[in-house]
């Protein structure tokens, strides 16, 4: 992950006048499972414009922050001479994070001088570390679709708003829905 902040910085270095854009992003990631999480996310983009079928070559890395999920489990103390066996329940909060790497054929359209609109499909290879147990965690890299929609608004030359809304269609029940509002650079 640190190479591809690495790479984008010094691409973004050598870039000649032809368009490429660097966005910085902040906002919310919203997992749809049973305990609904909400976390903090950000992400850095880069938009490299292609004479292809795509309008854009989307690089970049999504960290959707931590999720957190409390878990229930069930305890019985064994009886002793005074006291019968008691049960009950100690409740555990694990906290679960997953980020990666996007690269994405975007395709953008002007509806006025300064908004488009955007739609965006492409891999996302994500790192999972989840909680297995108190102090313990695993980490699980897959390979994700993440489709996108966005809107952009550009105001100068150089200086652009944009709003994405990311779909992590993940296995397992953890899809995540992420929100992320900032502002691009072109060079």
């Amino acid at each position: 992950m640190r190479w591809l902040l690495i790479a984008l910085a010094l691409f973004a270095t050598q870039a000649q006048a032809v368009g490429e854009r660097v966005y910085v992003l902040g906002g919310r990631a919203v997992s749809n499972s049973v305990s609904d999480t909400r976390s903090d996310s950000w992400g850095v983009m880069l938009d490299i414009p292609t004479q292809s079928y795509c309008s854009d070559l989307r690089l970049g890395f999504i960290n959707e922050g931590h999720k957190y999920r409390q878990i229930r489990t069930p305890v019985t103390v064994p009886a002793t001479s005074t006291q019968g066996a008691v049960t009950g329940f100690v409740d555990s909060t694990f906290s679960d994070k997953r980020d990666g790497l996007v690269a994405q054929c975007v395709w953008s359209r002007k509806l006025t001088q300064n908004f488009a609109v955007e739609a965006a499909i492409g891999p996302y290879f994500s790192s999972t570390t989840e909680s297995t147990g108190i102090e313990t965690y695993r980490n699980v890299y897959r390979w994700n679709p993440l489709p996108s929609h966005g809107l952009r608004y550009e105001f100068g030359q150089k200086w652009s708003a944009s709003f994405l809304w990311q779909h992590v269609l993940a296995r397992q029940n953890k899809n995540a829905d992420v929100f992320l509002i900032g502002v691009g650079y072109k060079f």
